[in-house]
């Protein structure tokens, strides 16, 4: 993504969920309010060290896809493992919703791990491994 597109991006947020909303369509952090599902995609296959302008640092970490799925304020992270037929949640935490259902963050375990989901659906997962902090981004529906 250019810096252009990044910064488009966060301007666009706010107007995009405005949009959803007026058109009657669910946000996707209302969808997780409420107790539900939702699927995420990456944009890139694999974990970024610094995504906030392109992808600098490409890391050898794969990034599934991922479902979120929410029960009272508790939040499982389910992907399918690469030559898996099967989905079991791999990861869980606690999740927190800003005011308005503009973002959600969902801390993973007790690990500093986050995924912040915009009510556009746009997500960008934060995971550290040894103390590196390697991010990915994509979206959720």
């Amino acid at each position: 993504m250019s810096l252009l597109g990044a910064f488009l991006s966060v301007l666009l947020t706010p107007a995009s969920a405005a949009l959803a909303a007026a058109a009657g369509a669910e946000s996707v952090v209302a969808t997780l309010a409420r107790g539900g599902r939702v699927s995420c995609r990456p944009v890139l296959p694999y974990y970024c060290e610094n995504i906030h302008i392109g992808c600098a640092g490409r890391t050898t970490i794969s990034a599934p896809p991922f479902t979120l799925a929410v029960e009272e304020d508790r939040v499982s992270l389910i992907y399918q493992a690469r030559g898996s037929r099967t989905t079991s949640p791999v990861r869980a935490g606690r999740i927190a919703f800003a005011d308005e259902l503009s973002y959600a963050i969902v801390r993973l375990g007790p690990s500093a791990d986050y995924v912040r989901i915009n009510a556009d659906g746009t997500y960008s997962f934060r995971l550290y491994l040894r103390g590196i902090g390697n991010m990915s981004y994509g979206s959720c529906r």
